[in-house]
């Protein structure tokens, strides 16, 4: 969220649109709502593009077709620095999502372009990490957004919860009173290379 307050080119891509994540409402209505909300999010945090991929939700797949599809939408969007779910998170589309889109910039990396990937938490807490950026002062923002994803709020209180998170990791770190905590490595053609802490900063 630091990004748009520093004017910021921000591009959010949303691989699938969480229309399985209620089995009591049709997937066509929760991919409606859930699209609408995410837009009202967007205008909110004030990130003109953004783009729904409308990849199954639930079964996302690894295969080449997915990750043709994310790897043009990084080529369009030619970014210096990439967030995505980590690997070893709970949810098979969060760690299928961490492989496609990896893999998606190791193929577009080149002798003279390389990419930063920064993962992060959601429902797996990170084991390492070499990046803490201090988000104390648009916690109460991040927290207003996220009770903007009503549909998603039903069964678990994330607006509670990730602020858990990030005031444990505030603590933990003690780089302030909320934090978020990234694992940050570089990609090239033939390898990926985790960055040392030293040299994983927040600002891009």
């Amino acid at each position: 969220m630091s990004h748009p307050n520093r004017e910021e080119d921000v591009i959010v891509v949303y691989l699938t649109s969480g229309e399985r994540g209620d089995s009591s409402i049709s997937p066509i209505l929760l991919r409606k709502t859930r699209e609408q909300e995410a837009s009202k999010v967007m205008s909110i945090l004030g990130i003109r593009t953004y783009e729904f991929l409308g990849l199954p939700d639930g079964g996302l797949a690894s295969d080449p077709a997915t990750m043709r599809v994310v790897a043009d939408v990084v080529a369009k969007c030619d970014p210096t620095c990439v967030y995505a779910p980590n690997g070893k998170e709970p949810h098979k589309d969060h760690r299928t999502a961490c492989k496609v889109i990896t893999r998606a910039l190791q193929s577009l990396a080149s002798d003279k372009k390389c990419f930063e990937i920064r993962y992060y938490e959601v429902w797996g807490s990170l084991v390492r990490f070499n990046l803490v950026i201090d988000i104390s002062s648009f916690a109460e923002t991040k927290k207003k957004v996220i009770r903007m994803y009503e549909s998603q709020l039903k069964n678990i209180r994330y607006d509670e919860e990730i602020l858990s998170l990030n005031r444990y990791r505030g603590a933990m770190t003690q780089k302030g009173e909320y934090c978020e905590i990234y694992d940050c490595y570089k990609i090239y053609p033939k390898k990926i290379q985790r960055i040392r802490a030293q040299d994983a900063t927040s600002g891009h």
